[in-house]
This record gives C-alpha cells, structure tokens and sequence, in this order.
C-alpha cells in the first residue's frame, strides 16, 4: 500500500480511538528497496502530518525499515487524553 501513497503530501488522523498505529510495515512488498540491501519506506511528498485525538494510539510508524519524509516540515499532535500519556 505504501507504493499507493507515493503522491501524499498531507496526512491527518482524527478521532481514531482504536488505532494503536498509523503506519505498519507487514511485509517485504511494502518496502521501497534503496541502492545495497538497506529497506526504507519512502514518502518524498508528505509534509505534514497531524494527529488528532487518537487516544490509544502508541506510535506512529511500527516497522523495521527506515522511514523517510525529506519535505516533512509539520508533525501535530493535538488533543491526546490521559490514558494514551501513560502507554
């Protein structure tokens, strides 16, 4: 799915109280392969990302392959509840 969302330059996530993340990488056909064997996933578009009230959410990418956002100028995270801090 990641390849489909190559053209994204803005991501919001609002009022998602059963997401744990927004992101998980689940197999190799996910990952872009670079130049040698390092895996990244690659969003060269996204600028900005913001996350609103989402209070089980505990991260926000869950993989093992390096994510990469090189125009990523805005990360927000608004509204979190108490319950979500204390994960």
């Amino acid at each position: 799915m990641v390849r489909s969302l190559m053209q994204l330059d803005h991501l919001e996530v609002k009022q998602c109280t059963r997401m744990d993340a927004v992101i998980m990488e689940e197999g190799s056909e996910n990952v872009i392969t670079e130049e040698g064997s390092e895996k990244k996933i690659i969003l060269p578009y996204l600028s900005q990302i913001i996350l609103e009230s989402c209070s089980d959410l505990t991260s926000f990418y869950v993989g093992s392959s390096t994510f990469q956002c090189e125009l990523l100028t805005r990360f927000e995270v608004l509204h979190l509840l108490r319950h979500s801090l204390e994960s």
